[in-house]
């Protein structure tokens, strides 16, 4: 699954290649949920193999993890869980009839390139 996550940020980083006309990537940062299994020593070690040859070569992954969300079923109001050590209440309503939501989601955010 780690090959595929990295297939997909070649894929997105050579579309700004075409366009940008860069040499080498520095970094690249990627948000991910708190529930997302990926690694940056993970990502990095697939990216290495994946890319070794290529202008990606030296590049380093950098990943920012992304808080844990819920929904209120109540109001609907969306909120990001603060204390991990309590349920979950909703902020707005104070109902404790909250969902999370998706938190494992990866995007790809930002790179540095030369």
């Amino acid at each position: 699954m780690k090959v595929s996550i990295i297939e997909g940020l070649i894929d997105l980083v050579d579309k700004q290649k075409k366009i940008h006309k860069f040499e080498r990537v520095q970094e690249i940062q990627i948000a991910c949920g708190i529930y997302n299994c990926a690694s940056e020593e993970n990502l990095n070690f697939c990216l290495k193999t994946v890319a070794e040859g290529t202008y990606l070569e030296t590049a380093v992954i950098k990943v920012n993890r992304l808080p844990e969300r819920w929904k209120c079923s109540v109001c609907e109001v969306e909120f990001v869980r603060e204390d991990k050590k309590v349920d979950p209440v909703c902020p707005t309503c104070g109902s404790s009839e909250t969902v999370p939501l998706l938190n494992s989601e990866m995007y790809s955010i930002n790179w540095r390139f030369e």
